[in-house]
């Protein structure tokens, strides 16, 4: 039975490769092959005014 997932991708910095853009890759590719439905939210892709990178937070 095929379920409907979301999946949360948290981290602040898009800009560049990190492990939690690898990790949910994987869960992503490996959710969808094994048959559910997958949308990703990118949490970093959002118009919300936070430190996004780490020049940011060390100049604020």
């Amino acid at each position: 039975m095929a379920k409907r997932v979301l999946l949360l991708q948290g981290h602040p910095d898009s800009s560049s490769p990190h492990l939690c853009h690898a990790l949910a890759a994987a869960y992503l590719d490996g959710a969808r092959a094994a048959g559910h439905e997958v949308h990703q939210l990118v949490i970093a892709d959002l118009p919300l005014p936070w430190l996004r990178f780490k020049a940011e937070f060390e100049s604020a």
